[in-house]
């Protein structure tokens, strides 16, 4: 008659023979693989959606690109009637990239004042200019570029660029 012992010895040894078996390591392993993917991709966070946080247009936006416009002048009389449709923040894809489009000149200051610590750049533009510089660099750095070039801006020399900037914004009118 086969005691307890027996019995529990042989589900051992053929539960031991089983593991050091192939299949049973490579169906072991398959699992594996498969429970830590599902794990990795219910544990991976999506990126909210701008569109559904700020609004913006579907209908010529949904190709891969998203909107590409022909002309400089193209681009800004979409961006204007944009934003009479849509508002002060809207987003939408421009050339690929989903980019959240400010109209507002409050909300825009609101993002250059907070932009080292709150607004990063989406991409790295160190590729567009070989040198850094106010538009290429973050942080520290960024912030040294800007204190350089801020006299630049002030009321007079800003005062003194208004009659150019007229003579090109009439050229678009």
């Amino acid at each position: 008659m086969l005691t307890t012992t027996d019995v529990f010895l042989y589900i051992v040894g053929k539960a031991a023979s089983t593991v050091r078996s192939r299949p049973f390591v490579g169906l072991l392993t398959a699992a594996a693989v498969v429970s830590l993917y599902r794990l990795k991709a219910h544990r991976k966070r999506k990126a909210p959606s701008l569109r559904a946080t700020f609004g913006g247009p579907t209908r010529f936006c949904n190709t891969p690109l998203g909107f590409i416009p022909e002309s400089i002048q193209h681009s800004i009389c979409a961006l204007e009637i944009l934003a009479d449709t849509y508002g002060d923040a809207f987003a939408m894809r421009i050339l690929g990239r989903d980019c959240l489009i400010l109209t507002d000149g409050e909300l825009i200051r609101e993002v250059f004042r907070k932009r080292p610590h709150s607004f990063a750049r989406a991409f790295n533009k160190g590729n567009l200019f070989s040198s850094p510089g106010m538009l290429t660099t973050e942080g520290e750095e960024w912030k040294r570029h800007r204190r350089l070039g801020a006299p630049a801006f002030n009321a007079a020399n800003a005062a003194a660029m208004v009659p150019g900037l007229a003579l090109v914004a009439e050229r678009f009118v």
